[in-house]
């Protein structure tokens, strides 16, 4: 994708200074400007042209590494273990059905000296 954004800001400088060309012969009328004119048409077309390419290219190289990605990750779910549900539960909250332990637990504590 580094690339992709480097051509792109490639062919729009090329894209300016084809226009600045361009906007320069047909604003100087005389000798000598037909060339200028010609190339900077000649500049902006090829930008243009370039830069759909480069667009094209980009996105389908974002799709090959969304894609990737996503069957990367659907493997490594494949082999994980799954989570435990844990609900967490502030300490000054009073218990309802939902947080309630689901059995009694009686703790009996032995109290006498042997």
């Amino acid at each position: 994708m580094v690339f992709f954004h480097l051509a792109f800001a490639v062919e729009l400088m090329a894209l300016v200074m084809g226009t600045a060309l361009w906007m320069w012969s047909v604003k100087n009328p005389g000798k000598g400007t037909g060339l200028g004119r010609a190339m900077g048409m000649l500049v902006l077309v090829l930008a243009i042209i370039a830069g759909l390419f480069t667009i094209s290219s980009g996105a389908r190289e974002c799709r090959r590494i969304c894609a990737a990605r996503e069957q990367a990750a659907a493997l490594a779910n494949q082999n994980a273990t799954p989570m435990p549900i844990v609900t967490i539960v502030p300490a000054n909250a009073t218990p309802t059905a939902a947080t309630a332990p689901k059995h009694k637990t009686e703790v009996k504590v032995d109290h006498s000296k042997k």
